[in-house]
């Protein structure tokens, strides 16, 4: 049972899974062209559920996922995912972005705080000092240009990052 479970999470955590709505078309294809999405001389990539679920616990990862399965679902095919302005939605990147899936790939940053441009810059959110999480000062990684490629999309017109 529990290889069918793996085999399903991991089949719908992937850009080829999610970057299959029409809605997502943007943020798939920004992602691909980012160092996140496998732009990098190594050819690594992490998937959308590396940065978009939690990775504190089993449940809390399932339980998200399948909350953001069914909304995702029913934004696309019941209400419409074309009213969605993804300009404004990005200010709220902190809600759907998960400091743990950050320190799950990027685990050495923890011990890096020793030095002191790392320590000036990261000691104070992974001490619990700061209520920043990863995405406020990294506010456009994951997706290379992604104000661009929703501009492209949806017709509006934003500066380039």
């Amino acid at each position: 049972m529990w290889g069918v479970t793996e085999f399903g999470i991991k089949k719908t955590s992937d850009v080829e899974f999610c970057g299959g709505c029409h809605s997502m078309e943007p943020m798939a294809s920004s992602y691909l062209q980012d160092v996140h999405g496998g732009n990098n001389a190594a050819g690594i990539r992490a998937t959308c559920s590396d940065c978009h679920l939690p990775h504190t616990s089993s449940f809390a990862y399932l339980k998200q996922k399948s909350i953001n399965g069914a909304w995702d679902v029913w934004v696309e095919y019941v209400v419409g995912a074309e009213d969605i302005d993804w300009h404004k939605k990005r200010e709220r990147r902190e809600e759907y972005t998960y400091q743990s899936g950050c320190l799950h790939c990027h685990e050495a940053l923890e011990q890096a705080t020793t030095t002191p441009a790392t320590l000036v810059a990261h000691g104070p959110m992974l001490r619990g000092e700061s209520d920043a999480s990863c995405v406020s000062c990294h506010e456009h990684v994951g997706h290379y240009r992604l104000a661009d490629a929703l501009s492209n999309y949806t017709g509006a017109t934003i500066q380039s990052e």
